[in-house]
């Protein structure tokens, strides 16, 4: 293949240009293609940690004025555009990924797992490091949501509210 010159802060990740940070003073993707690295951070510190503290706050001082509140609590993840703290990451990294199953008759090759990468198929080790990310990212989610509900619960404010999530399909 031809070598193309990559855009100022980005490297190539499995052929796939990704936006670079400076991580103890080396470069590392960005996030990452499907969690291909994990961020060495606290829960608190990442933008999801950081929206589910912020969520609670609101929940308290809504509980204080014992008034009717809205409060919408975003996440980022699961994406693999976003990194994940390194202790989830590394609950998973062993984690047996499940078997390939096979194509669903007259399927779209994009609706293919291993159709994310645009050059080429995934390998079984990629495909279980990104199988392993998402695992992560949906289980570090999962409790920052549940630090939200936790909160609902000690202010007494659960029984008279009502929660609405919502979420994107995840990967193929």
């Amino acid at each position: 293949g031809e070598e193309t010159e990559l855009p100022t802060g980005t490297k190539s990740v499995l052929g796939v240009p990704v936006l670079t940070q400076e991580v103890d003073g080396k470069k590392e993707p960005l996030g990452g293609l499907l969690v291909l690295r994990s961020a060495r951070i606290e829960d608190a510190d990442t933008g999801d940690g950081r929206s589910a503290r912020d969520g609670i706050e609101q929940i308290k001082k809504a509980a204080a004025t014992k008034k009717p509140f809205f409060a919408a609590v975003g996440f980022m993840n699961p994406d693999f555009r976003s990194a994940v703290p390194e202790a989830w990451l590394d609950k998973y990294k062993t984690t047996p990924a499940p078997e390939t199953l096979p194509a669903p008759k007259d399927a779209p090759d994009t609706a293919q797992f291993a159709g994310i990468l645009p050059e080429r198929q995934v390998t079984p080790e990629e495909r279980q490091q990104f199988i392993a990310g998402y695992r992560a990212q949906t289980a570090f989610i999962d409790a920052q949501v549940g630090l939200v509900l936790d909160a609902l619960e000690q202010t007494q404010l659960a029984a008279n509210t009502i929660v609405v999530f919502a979420s994107v399909g995840g990967y193929h």
